[in-house]
């Protein structure tokens, strides 16, 4: 005897739902219908999986067949490869439009695998995971396959335009080959005809079969190829009777007015001719639209014969399922209960037209079964809408009211239909509303007959998730790879008060900033859950995340995809536009510049390049842009500039020509840089074209900075509009305090906050403490010490856990760096530090330590130092008998105090509770290295120091990469004496803003005097401002001061300086410059 092996069914279909742990099995008995416990939905109301369940049968020669148990080893491919079809609208390569996992194979009972690696990539965006489902083993070693979630998004955030054809959008739905290792007792493994799975959308009238199922529809195929014959014998109750049936029951799912009521079996033959009648293409039945909505050749046979009266009159009463399990009825089973008619695409399988209908079109080996060697995984659903929402919503009328209802009935004593989807209004709600339409399902009435009704229906709670997902995309490092914060809402639309909640992120890079919420709809409807994303490795990506809004009175859940992914921080092309006209030469100015620009090239980011143009009467470019911050050779290259001839004063000023140079050199490099930034540094005495007007502006293309350097004139103000049409800003500077400017204009261009400002004088034999206080929001920091001989400065750092960083330590780790030249020694640390093992310091209160004395470039040991433990290698007598431990007590709580002192009088106050605690005695741990709570601290040292002059001046300024941010504007109505300045400043953490803060202004009066002015909260806005008057010519130095606190209650500092001018219109203008 010969013996045949084939999986069955042939073509199995699975159907995708949103319940992550229940499934039923579909139909395995011709017009079964399935009814699972307790529903189509598990207690959450959440839509079942339908599982597709697989066989292998041995074939005989002798036409029985019976299940073959095992072993078996089962082998599922997956894919999707909808939006890879040439006419959805997407240019991407098919490659990364087809989310193929790859396949997936089980050995033995009792196994499972996920499709989970499948991801689809559309242009601008990071690769979207998309689970499309499982597979399964059941104890008896048959194949269980469920597919996904009904998860339909688009990455990019496009709207749903088409039923069928939308670009940038995904769906899980899914089809692919099924194949079976079988293993006979005595060891051999005879080959196995394989299947296909289908996972298309729920069915949601499962108790009722379309009129033309998709069983017809492929019979008629198989007999055209010769792969099935004909049928020539009609049953009544086999073949004619359910084709009545199912058109009788369309009134359960459309409001049809009239009712089919015959009564069976139908033999009055006037009866059978009228029925006859009316079927297509003489009628109009069945009442469904699309062009192919006609009876099958072999129905239509069956009906022929009926109608001649050639058919067996077998009527005995409604059947029942054959309760036999067959090979035949399982493949029959599975089809039937999918559309056959009416594609345009249909549901299951289908599509469009003629030549994309992959399901009637592709090559089969068999009857029903499809050649895997011809025909691709997702190859059959790929000419299916995407999303399958999308034609669910469109097609209400009369396409296919079996799957996708158009009219039911709420109840079994209701005697008037509703509309479906009733609840949904719009493709977008269809997405994500699907599963919460209902089932109709057959149900007895009082009277004892059998109605179709709507079971499981949800009614919209109060509550609309607007916001389905989050795209934290390409997220940039900071600098040394810091680790930087991007922050988004989800919100939601409440309608009846509640409390919601937000469950704790899976992943540690994901950080729930809100976790719950009570909305009063009365006051504010409006819900928000704001979402942390934390940068990784560059570059990387998360796997895509699912997030829960759950409302804990009822237990109803709103999920909100989460996609995230880390890039390097994009370089910023620079030039240095500097003014070498003949006006320079007056009172150092030109000197002041160069020297401010070389400190800004030293301090150039790892990744920026800098490019110099020198101008006067024209423009020339001195140098193109190139990385500075590896490089020592070009770093000298571009300072020897800057002290050449090459800048020294000639000519009249034409800063429109500068500009225009400067934009010129940025955009010709070909370093590929992310931003393109021009810095013009200039005394504003323009007197030669191209002038700085609307027609200059007109041509600008990058982002702008201008510092007018001298005594203001009327430039400065179209500078200023200039430079804030761009994104940039203006500011005006005495030569003295040109350096501190420019160092805030690179704070802006590098991304960087200014923590803290700090001035003082190095006296031989002291040590100056100098404190600023970090938060975990910052990323990193530069800590820049600004003195004429760096080389000849000890400087170092003191963490918040007492441990010192020392130059030699900065050097030798890779997310730090110290150099030091042109006038300036710096750190630059990615937070956090680990100086000690286990122990990783971020946020906290940090110190500056500085002497004369030289750099600390080797590590020691021995007494001076540790040559074990958390402070090994560094130099730790600088802080030896610093102060008697009774004078230290006091002086912390007192600097406690005035950092937390009323805003009004701002850092005046707390400068001096400070110096007020100063000649108390104070305290501290037991540490050595414990931290002292004073602004600047001032103590005698146990180092020999270094020749120093007396009182050498220093200036310090700490930047920081942060997701707490400040920025402020000065804006004036006049520049004559007696107009009005408004100082407005906004601080956020992450882009949302941050209340309660303490923000002050330090306004330095052309005369010199310092006048503190507190910024008050601006009524409903996230700001505070405040206002002053210009009195007398000359620049108004406002440095804007912020304390507050940080979304995890950390305290922070924040700085900016902003200039206003006032000046006389008869200001001379030099006829050479």
């Amino acid at each position: 005897m010969t013996t045949v092996y084939k999986v069955h069914p042939a073509i199995g279909v699975a159907r995708v739902g949103n319940s992550p742990d229940e499934f039923f099995l579909g139909p395995e008995h011709p017009d079964e219908h399935p009814l699972p416990a307790d529903g189509f939905k598990d207690d959450q109301l959440r839509v079942k999986r339908q599982a597709a369940r697989f066989r292998v049968f041995a074939h005989h020669d002798d036409g029985t067949a019976e299940e073959v148990t095992g072993p078996i080893t089962w082998t599922v491919h997956l894919a999707n490869a909808k939006a890879a079809h040439p006419d959805r609208g997407n240019d991407e390569p098919a490659a990364d439009l087809t989310i193929d996992p790859g396949p997936r194979t089980l050995t033995g009972p009792g196994q499972s695998a996920v499709f989970d690696s499948g991801t689809i990539t559309f242009d601008g965006q990071v690769a979207t995971s998309v689970p499309l489902g499982e597979i399964r083993t059941d104890e008896n070693g048959r194949l269980l396959v469920l597919g996904g979630a009904g998860t339909s998004d688009s990455p990019a955030g496009n709207g749903i335009g088409d039923f069928w054809g939308n670009a940038g959008w995904y769906d899980d739905t899914a089809d692919g080959p099924v194949t079976a290792q079988l293993t006979l007792p005595d060891g051999s493994t005879p080959p196995v005809e394989g299947a296909w799975v289908l996972v298309a959308p729920p069915k949601f009238a499962p108790h009722q079969q379309n009129v033309i199922t998709l069983y017809d529809r492929l019979l008629d195929v198989m007999v055209a190829r010769n792969l099935a014959k004909a049928p020539t014998a009609t049953s009544y109750t086999r073949d004619v009777y359910p084709i009545l049936r199912r058109a009788a029951d369309t009134r359960w799912v459309r409001d049809v007015g009239r009712v089919h009521s015959w009564a069976h079996p139908v033999t009055d033959q006037r009866t059978v001719d009228r029925i006859v009648k009316k079927l297509r293409p003489t009628g109009n039945m069945p009442d469904l639209n699309g062009e192919d909505a006609v009876l099958t050749k072999v129905q239509a046979g069956h009906l022929a014969r009926w109608k001649a009266g050639t058919y067996t009159k077998d009527w005995a009463g409604e059947p029942a399922p054959d309760p036999g399990l067959t090979p035949d009825g399982l493949d029959r089973a599975a089809l039937e209960a999918c559309v056959g008619g009416a594609f345009f695409p249909g549901i299951e399988a289908g599509g469009r037209a003629e030549g994309d209908r992959p399901i009637l079109e592709s090559a089969y080996t068999s009857a029903f079964r499809l050649d895997h060697a011809q025909v691709a995984p997702g190859h059959v659903t790929a000419a299916m809408a995407l999303p399958w929402q999308a034609d669910f919503q469109a097609c209400g009328q009369n396409w296919w009211p079996v799957p996708r209802p158009n009219d039911v009935f709420e109840n079994v004593t209701a005697t008037t239909a509703v509309v479906w989807d009733r609840d949904i209004g719009s493709m977008d709600e269809m997405v994500a509303h699907w599963h919460d339409l209902g089932f109709v399902v057959a149900q007895q009435a009082p009277d004892g007959t059998v109605r179709h009704v709507e079971t499981e229906h949800l009614t919209p709670p109060p509550i609309t998730l607007t916001t389905r997902r989050l795209d934290f995309v390409n997220v940039a490092q900071g600098p040394l790879g810091m680790v930087r914060e991007a922050v988004l809402p989800i919100q939601l639309t409440v309608h009846s008060a509640t409390t919601l909640e937000l469950l704790p992120p899976d992943h540690p890079q994901l950080t729930a900033l809100t976790s719950s919420v009570t909305v009063d709809p009365a006051a504010d409807p409006s819900a928000e859950f704001l979402v942390a994303y934390r940068t990784g490795v560059a570059p990387s990506a998360l796997p895509t995340q699912t997030l829960i809004v759950r409302e804990p009175a009822t237990g109803l859940q709103w999920p909100v995809q989460v996609d995230a992914n880390t890039v390097a921080r994009p370089g910023t092309a620079i030039a240095l536009v500097v003014d070498r006209s003949a006006s320079m030469g007056a009172d150092g100015r030109g000197a002041a510049v160069r020297r401010a620009a070389a400190k800004f090239a030293t301090l150039l980011l790892e990744g920026d390049g800098l490019g110099l143009v020198g101008f006067d009467t024209d423009a020339e470019a001195l140098r193109a842009v190139q990385p500075l911050a590896d490089d020592a050779d070009a770093l000298a290259a571009t300072v020897a500039i800057l002290d050449g001839d090459r800048l020294d004063p000639r000519g009249k000023t034409s800063v429109g020509d500068g500009i225009l140079a400067g934009q010129a050199l940025v955009q010709a490099d070909p370093g590929g840089f992310g931003d393109q930034v021009v810095v013009v540094l200039t005394d504003g005495l323009a007197n030669a074209p191209r002038a700085v007007d609307d027609d200059l502006a007109a041509e600008v293309l990058v982002r702008p900075y201008a510092v007018e350097v001298g005594p203001p004139h009327s430039i400065g103000a179209a500078l200023k509009q200039l430079a804030g049409a761009f994104g940039g800003y203006q500011l005006t500077s005495s030569e003295a305090d040109v350096d501190d400017t420019v160092l805030q204009v690179l704070a802006d261009v590098s991304g960087a906050e200014v923590v803290t400002t700090a001035a003082g004088s190095l006296t031989a034999g002291a040590v100056e403490r100098i404190p600023f206080t970090l938060a975990d929001a910052d990323g990193g920091i530069d800590v820049v010490l600004q003195v004429e001989a760096p080389d000849e400065v000890d400087f170092r750092l003191q963490t918040p856990n007492g441990l010192l960083l020392e130059p030699w330590r900065a050097r030798q780790e890779a997310a730090m760096r110290y150099g030091s030249g042109n006038g300036l020694a710096w750190y630059r640390i990615a937070l956090p530090v680990q100086l000690a093992a286990g122990r990783f310091e971020q946020g906290g209160i940090w110190h500056v330590v500085v002497t004369p004395g030289e750099p600390r470039l080797e590590p020691v040991g021995g007494a001076a130092g540790e040559a074990h433990g958390p402070g090994a290698g560094a130099d730790l007598s600088i802080l030896r008998g610093i102060a008697p431990a009774a004078r230290r007590r006091v002086a912390a709580a007192a600097f406690r105090a005035a950092a937390e002192a009323p805003a009004a009088g701002g850092a005046a106050n707390a400068a001096g509770a400070a110096n007020a605690a100063e000649a108390q005695w104070r305290s501290e741990r037991e540490r050595a290295f414990a931290v002292v709570n004073s602004p600047v601290s001032r103590f005698r040292a146990a180092v020999a120091p270094a020749p120093v002059p007396a009182g050498t001046p220093y200036r310090l300024r700490v930047h920081a990469w942060s997701s707490v941010q400040l920025t402020a504007d000065a804006e004036q109505d006049d520049v004559a004496a007696g107009s009005t300045v408004t100082v407005t400043a906004f601080l956020n953490e992450a882009g949302f803003p941050i209340d309660g803060a303490a923000v002050v202004a330090e306004i330095l009066r052309p005369t010199g005097r310092t006048q503190i002015q507190t910024l008050t909260p601006i009524e409903d806005d996230a700001g505070y401002q405040g206002t002053f008057t210009v009195t007398e010519p000359g620049t108004y130095r406002v440095r804007v001061t912020a304390q507050g606190r940080a979304r995890n209650g950390q305290p922070f500092t924040r700085e900016k300086l902003v200039t206003a001018a006032c000046w006389t219109a008869d200001t001379p203008v030099p006829p050479e410059g």
